[in-house]
């Protein structure tokens, strides 16, 4: 996904939030930061990152331990990751449980989980869990 499609992603998802009508900017195509959002992947832009205070709101899940964020934002990329938080595997020697672990427990209020697509079933196991699905 390129930074414009998680914008406006992240712009559906506050409008439907508490049935509150929070909106982003207006992004105005042809200007710096609409040309730069549409061939920027988020990708890209997470990995190029370079974060030298401790003061800083955006964390990578490695640099958040210990601290806590009124909110927070989970991007997981593929579906069958939500198995990791689902039925998490406490002797999974890749670490997996523990990294989604310390991003899931940063939040004080808020908690968003990102994922590109949800099948029916992965659906209704989420909702089967209490966690409210919105799709976009």
């Amino acid at each position: 996904m390129n930074l414009c499609d998680i914008y406006n992603t992240i712009n559906g998802v506050l409008g439907g939030v508490n049935g509150c009508d929070i909106r982003l900017p207006k992004m105005i195509k042809g200007k710096k930061f609409s040309i730069f959002a549409e061939k920027t992947s988020v990708a890209d832009l997470v990995n190029s990152l370079k974060l030298f205070e401790d003061e800083s709101n955006i964390r990578t899940i490695h640099g958040a331990k210990g601290t806590e964020y009124q909110s927070v934002l989970l991007y997981i990329s593929k579906e069958h990751e939500l198995n990791n938080l689902i039925n998490p595997n406490i002797n999974d020697s890749k670490d997996d449980c523990r990294i989604y672990y310390v991003a899931l427990s940063r939040a004080k209020d808020f908690m968003c989980i990102s994922v590109p697509s949800l099948s029916a079933d992965m659906k209704a196991r989420l909702v089967g869990l209490n966690l409210k699905v919105t799709e976009i």
